[in-house]
Formats: structure tokens, sequence, C-alpha cells
């Protein structure tokens, strides 16, 4: 019979499996013998097991089926047969016979971990049905049982526990597979993902650096492990993943590390290392409104505001309705001084439907009403601060905003009010405190307010509380020329912290105010020597020196050096404006005090220079316009005067 039923000659392609099978033959015959009580052919088994093979491989699964059925008549009961024609059962797509065959095969041999896992990946592989996902993984389960060190079933089995979201589950078994097998990627992967998940981050990094050695050439698994250090606030460990990451991988998980370097020294504050990367990634996509935002940012961290500007404004023209892009660009304009247009953008964007403007609407109208009272619009801004404590009822930096702009609108009836609710809500908060005492003097009970205030420095409210109202109760009394009584104020405050840099700060301005120039200039020196790029002592000391006509060479050096710190910084600008008009260089003057004016605007102060550089200038039309716009912004009845008498002045 077997030269009737074997080709002449075999097909090139069949060789091999043929050859296969003679080993196939041994397991054969030892299952034959397994099995014992059934009347067994190994010969005619092997022969059609052979043909079954060969049909296989061919994709001829019909006649592969019709040879393993004719293999399994000859040796009935041969697991080993039944697991091989199980596997062409399901390619022929007849699952639940390649099923029945798998369990025939275990119900034969239910200790073979090898059988176990053959039926258990026959329901894996349709595991998007419960039944079979619930199939899969008692049979899984049992296969361990058997061989608990059985990777591909460990593989499976935690597949199936992260699919279901069994994170602890996930962690056990993948726990397992990688102390059974250092070199698996996989699950090095899996196990930090579920800690991840479950909240276990530092745990989960951990995970991530024990697999560095196989996992480190890998680049997904390097931006995960960068990523999660990320979130720890690991920033510098986080730094060196991605750069080795970028030095060993190729395009496009390339310009991956590049974002993750660009957008983590932003984080980090580091713009100058973020500016090249986010550069060159603009390039490269020029349609992303979310690398010019970072690079804007950037820009303006690095004091380009105008570089800032221009790729803001390209990132509005590809998305107009962008929130990122807006705020920043809402952010630029107010540094630059353009507040009304920063305002333009802010009610741009709270006029947009989108969730994510519900995530950030109080701190959008918060920067708006500040905006507001930025430029004299004092109404407007106690407007947008009520919509904020009206979302956020017990929010008490929201109502001592609204508190503040309450007195900045001149309602103190107001005030008074949401002080006193303030006051007995919350008798311990030193902010609290100071926003009554505030509120009393701005109703001109000024006594009051300061009694108030000094009974709470010397309370029992916590250190740094105490110097708080320490030093707004000293610039209150400056304020209003009690000199010896600051002064005393301000010593309470120094023995409670000698070294404070605010106290030492408000002593100096206290001798400045009294005429005490001298001792004013020891203290300023003193604090320049402990911070020198200190630009608000430096402006301070340079204008008090500039004012009294005092070492105009170096209080020029001072100021310069101020406004190259910090060039958008309104009141430096207009010291230096001041010192260039006091020195009769009118041309640089006026550059410097449009530019405070500018970065500044309605501030009395710069308003009065100007009119005052123009007066001098002999342009006495604008003169007039300057001093009548002081005049309006005016912080006092007393200034009002002086303004108006210099107004009056002026030759027709």
């Amino acid at each position: 019979m077997l030269p009737q039923l074997y080709p002449c000659r075999l097909r090139p392609h069949v060789y091999i499996p043929v050859l296969l099978a003679v080993f196939a033959a041994f397991l054969i015959t030892l299952a034959a013998d397994q099995a014992g009580t059934v009347e067994v052919n190994s010969k005619d088994a092997y022969y059609h097991y052979s043909l079954g093979m060969s049909f296989h491989l061919d994709g001829d699964y019909p006649n592969a089926i019709s040879e393993f059925e004719l293999a399994l008549q000859a040796d009935p009961d041969n697991p080993f047969l039944m697991s091989r024609f199980a596997q062409t059962l399901s390619k022929a797509g007849y699952i639940s016979r390649a099923v029945e065959m798998r369990k025939r095969a275990v119900e034969l041999n239910p200790g073979d971990a090898t059988l176990r896992y053959a039926l258990a990946r026959v329901y894996f592989d349709y595991r998007a049905q419960e039944s079979m996902r619930e199939s899969a993984e008692k049979e899984l389960v049992a296969a361990l049982e058997i061989d608990p060190a059985h990777s591909g079933a460990l593989m499976d089995l935690g597949q199936i526990y992260w699919e279901t979201q069994r994170w602890e589950d996930v962690i056990r078994i993948f726990s397992k597979l990688r102390q059974l097998d250092p070199s698996i990627v996989r699950a090095y992967l899996a196990e930090s993902q579920s800690l991840e998940r479950l909240g276990k981050l530092p745990e989960a990094v951990d995970v991530l650096i024990a697999g560095l050695s196989v996992g480190r050439k890998i680049p997904d698994y390097m931006i995960l492990l960068g990523s999660y250090l990320e979130q720890l606030e690991r920033n510098e460990q986080a730094e060196e993943i991605y750069l080795e990451g970028l030095g060993d991988s190729s395009e496009p998980h390339k310009t991956q590390f590049k974002q993750r370097l660009a957008f983590l020294y932003n984080n980090m504050e580091e713009y100058e290392k973020a500016v090249p990367f986010l550069q060159d990634l603009n390039v490269s996509y020029p349609d992303v409104p979310t690398i010019k935002v970072e690079l804007a940012r950037a820009f303006r961290n690095t004091g380009k505001l105008e570089s800032a500007l221009e790729i803001l404004e390209k990132a509005i023209i590809l998305a107009p309705d962008d929130v990122q892009a807006n705020y920043e660009l809402s952010v630029v304009l107010t540094r630059m001084g353009e507040m009304h247009k920063a305002i333009e953008v802010l009610e741009h964007l709270l006029s947009l439907d989108k969730e994510e403007i519900q995530d950030f609407n109080n701190h959008f109208l918060v920067r708006l009403a500040l905006l507001y009272s930025e430029t004299g619009n004092h109404l407007q801004a106690v407007e947008k601060l009520k919509e904020v404590v009206s979302l956020n009822a017990g929010d008490v930096e929201a109502r001592l905003r609204l508190l503040q702009a309450y007195r900045e609108a001149g309602m103190h009836d107001d005030a008074d009010t949401l002080s006193s609710e303030l006051l007995l809500e919350h008798p311990d908060d030193p902010y609290v405190l100071i926003a009554r005492g505030q509120t009393l003097v701005a109703q001109g009970k000024v006594g009051e307010g300061i009694r108030f205030l000094k009974s709470k420095a010397r309370s029992e409210l916590e250190a740094d509380g105490r110097i708080i109202v320490y030093l707004v109760l000293g610039q209150i009394l400056i304020d209003e020329k009690r000199f010896d009584e600051a002064h005393r104020i301000i010593d309470e405050a120094l023995s409670m912290q000698p070294e404070s840099e605010r106290v030492k700060f408000l002593k100096a301005s206290a001798y400045e105010r009294q005429g005490n120039f001298g001792e004013a200039e020891r203290i300023f020196r003193n604090l320049l020597e402990i911070s020198p790029d200190d630009t608000s002592v430096m402006n301070y000391l340079g204008y008090m020196l500039v004012e009294n006509e005092l070492k105009l060479q170096e209080a020029g050096e001072f100021l310069e050096k101020a406004v190259s710190l910090d060039p958008y910084n309104g009141a430096f600008q207009d010291s230096l404006g001041w010192l260039y008009y006091k020195l009769g260089d009118f041309g640089k003057a006026e550059k410097h005090l449009l530019n405070a004016d500018r970065l500044q605007s309605s501030d009395p102060v710069i308003l009065e220079h100007l009119g005052d550089l123009y007066q001098k200038m002999g342009n006495f039309e604008s003169a007039r316009i300057y001093y009548r716009k002081s005049i309006n912004v005016s912080e006092s009845v007393e200034e009002s005067r002086r303004i108006l008498k210099k107004l009056q002045e002026l030759p027709e």
C-alpha cells in the first residue's frame, strides 16, 4: 500500500516537512506506548501525520485535515497527534473542533503543562469574547500549577490581567517572569506601568532602572522612564535618560527625545537650553502650534519678547482658538506693556466654549481682573473678581483679591463688609489681618488700622506671619510719615529675623523717605553685597541718588544694570529715563520714559516725569497732556495739587 499512496517524486518544498516528521514518529510511538490500552498502528499514524504536515505547510488545510483524521484512526488516543491536528483546525477556522481536540489531549494527559498551554492558546487567541478569555485564564493557571516556570503561560496570563486591569496580578506575574528571564523587556514595562497605575511611581522607576541593561537601547523604554522621573521631579535624571536616548536613537525617535528635552528644560526653567531644541523642532514641524508656544515661552523667559510675540502670532494664525497660544500671547503682551491688547486676548479666551477653558477659568478671570486694575478700570476688575468668588465661595485668596479691588475702586463700604467677614472666619490668617488693617486705613481710619496691625504683629501668630504683618505696618507708617514709629516697628521685626533682606530693605526706604540718604545708601549697599543681582535694590538706590543728584555716574551704573537684567520693568525704565533727564540727555530720557509709560501705563510718577521732560524740551502741548494724565490717576490730593501747579505754570 505504501508505494501506491506515496507520490513517485516529492515536490521540493515537501522534503523538509517530511524529514522533520521523522522526529515526530518517535513522539507518536512514545505516546502510543503510553496509551497502552488502545490498538495502535504506528506506521500508518506516522505516514498520515507526515502527509498532513506537508499539506498544512502548503496551506492545503482540507487535505491536511483528512490526513490527520486518518492518523488519529491509526492512533486514536495520541495527545501529540491531537495537539498538532488542533493547530491545523485553528488555521482552517474550525475553532470549536480545535478546542475539542485539545480538550481530549488534556484529558488523556492532564499533567502535561505543554498540552494545557496549547489548549489555553486556542482560547487566548479569541479572548475578545469574555467566555474564551475566562477559559484561557483557567487553563493558563492550570498550566502554571504544573510548571510554575512556564514562560509562555506567564506571559499570556500577564497579558490577560493587563487587559482586565488587574494591576496587582500583573505585577505578580511579570515580576516572576523577569526574575526567571531578566532579558524580557516586556516584563519590566508591564510591571512598571502597573505600579504607576496603582500610584506607586517610585517603585515603577526602580523596576525600569533595574531593567536598563536590556531596555536602554529601546526608545519607548527610555521615554517611559524619563517621563516617570519627570513626574517625580527627578529632572536631572530624566535629562540624562533623554540625552542618552537622543544619542542612541534614529528618527522618528530622535525627534521625540528632542521634544522631551525641550519641554523638560522649559519646566526646569533652563530656557537657554530649551531654545535650540525648540527652534530645531519648529523648523521640522512648522504647523504644530504647541511647539511654537513652548518656543515663545522660552523666548519670553530669556528676555526676547519681540521674538516670542512673532512666533505666537504665527501660532495664532495656525490655531486662532488655541488656549495655550492665546494665554501665552496675553502674558507676553502684558510683559511688553500692551495691557489693552492683553485684555482683548483674555476676553477672547473666556468667550470660547472649550473644556480646557473651564479648567483654567478662574486663573484667566484673575489675570483679566489684574489687567483691568493695572489700566485703572477698577470697576471691571471688581466684576471679574466677583465672578471668581461666586465660583469659589470658600477661596480666601479670591476674596482677598476682591477686597483689594473694592479698595482700589473706592468701594469702601463693600471692602469693610468683606474684610470683617474674612476676619471673623479666618482670625489667624496674616493676609486677612493685613487686609483688614489696610481697609481701615483706606477708609481714613488710619489710627485704628495701625493699632489693629500692631496688636496682630505682637500677637501669638507664627513667626513668618508676624513678619509679613510688620512689613505692611512699617510701610503704612512710612507712608503716613510717622518715621520714628516706623523705625521702632521695623526694629521689632529685625529682632525676630535679623538677616531678613525684606525688613532691611524697608528700613533703608524709611531712612530715604525721611531724608537720611547716607543711612539708606549704607543699607542698600549692604544688601547688594548679599545679593549682587537684586534689581529692586539697584533701582531704589539708583533712583534715590538721581533724585537727590548724588553720585550720578554710579547711579547710572546701578540703573543700567537693573534695566539690562529686566528690560521690561516700567519702574526701572522710568528711573533710567529720569537719570538722563537730570544729565540733560533728553533724547535718551524720552526713549526710556516712553518705554516706562508703555510698560506701566497710568503711573502718575512716570506721567509727571514725561510732563517735566517735555516742559524742559519746550514741547508745552505734550507737557500739558502728560500733566493732565498724571493728575487724573494721582493717588493723593497733595500730589494732584503739586502737578496742577506745574500745569498752570506752563506758557500758553
